[in-house]
């Protein structure tokens, strides 16, 4: 009689707890899916310098008018070169693809660990579980002859493990969820979007009472798709303005519409690619010592946590990999004026 436990007798006493033998990818075990990260990151590199070189050519700058009436002083949008929006898509869905399978070829070489061979090897391959009722069906399935610490390790970093709110935000479901998405539907939009207005505008009128009935001043901001002549900034005046010194800058950002908005290709590349690489690394060693828990935390970044291992009572520990910011809720400084656009 066996469990669930990847044929081991249930009666066995755990020794493991997702500890015990470590792997090295190319000693151990085959470098392949680290070369799939490898090729991801690739990816992100050429997606960025393709953004850069677009951005190089000042596609977009900002143009500013006062009306006949010197009633009304608007900012609009100049595209100049529209963005290669379906040739980043197809950049962005090949760095996903190569994450996603690097996650599967890893489960592939250790359910063959040892001349072992699964039951049924067509549905083998990494699970992502929001719900930990449906463990117990995806060890079963998807990790047939995979050690037993191994499996533990992969259940230690699913989703489930999060808050629940945090689930939909787990990076391995953000990453299922898109690579299905380019696969199975229709091309990643990759949009470039304003995200921040900074102005330094100064009116002058005729005379004092004039200023003093035009302040505070009547203006709107407008955030709209990146499109010619699209209104950024409208200022409307009580009186006829005699003068209006300065402008407008306009923040750009390179976006990718995911299940839970819009994200920086940036943030999203660099944080999948990271995660994955995490992952696989956590799989083939195990939970980190004090020591080196110390030092991935001092190497995060400020966008996305590296793997956030927590001991719970039993001595099992899970991973919450949980993001530190939200770049969509806290936009960078926009830094786009006259053709000057940030990068990604």
């Amino acid at each position: 009689m066996t469990d669930e436990t990847n044929g081991q007798d249930p009666g066995t006493p755990s020794q493991s707890k997702g500890l015990g033998r470590r792997w090295v990818f190319g000693k151990d075990v085959s470098s392949w899916p680290m070369q799939k990260v490898a090729h991801a990151a690739q990816r992100k590199a050429e997606l960025e310098s393709r953004i850069s070189l677009w951005t190089a050519g000042f596609p977009i700058e900002t143009e500013s008018t006062l009306s006949e009436d010197r009633r009304k002083w608007e900012t609009r949008l100049r595209v100049h070169v529209e963005p290669p929006s379906q040739e980043w898509s197809l950049i962005l869905g090949d760095l996903l693809y190569s994450l996603r399978s690097a996650l599967d070829a890893c489960v592939w070489e250790f359910a063959h660990m040892d001349g072992a061979t699964p039951r049924k090897p067509k549905l083998v391959q990494f699970p992502v579980v929001r719900d930990r009722a449906d463990w117990g069906k995806a060890l079963r399935e998807r990790l047939q002859s995979v050690p037993r610490e191994v499996a533990e390790r992969i259940e230690m970093v699913q989703p489930f493990n999060r808050p629940p709110e945090q689930v939909a935000v787990d990076p391995l479901v953000l990453l299922s969820e898109l690579n299905n998405m380019d696969k199975h539907c229709a091309s990643i939009s990759v949009s470039v979007d304003p995200h921040g207005i900074q102005q330094n505008v100064s009116v002058t009128f005729d005379s004092e009472e004039a200023s003093e009935r035009n302040a505070p001043p009547n203006i709107t901001y407008h955030f709209p798709g990146l499109a010619d002549q699209a209104l950024v900034v409208e200022a409307c005046f009580v009186d006829p303005a005699r003068e209006v010194r300065g402008g407008v800058t306009v923040g750009m950002r390179v976006t990718a519409e995911t299940p839970i908005g819009k994200e920086g290709i940036g943030v999203l590349g660099g944080g999948l690619v990271q995660n994955v690489r995490d992952v696989l690394n956590f799989i083939a060693v195990g939970p980190p010592s004090p020591e080196e828990l110390a030092e991935m935390n001092s190497q995060n970044d400020g966008e996305w946590l590296p793997l956030d291992i927590q001991a719970d009572d039993s001595g099992r520990t899970f991973t919450t990999g949980a993001r530190q910011d939200d770049s969509r809720q806290t936009p960078q400084q926009p830094v786009i004026e006259r053709g000057e656009m940030e990068q990604p």
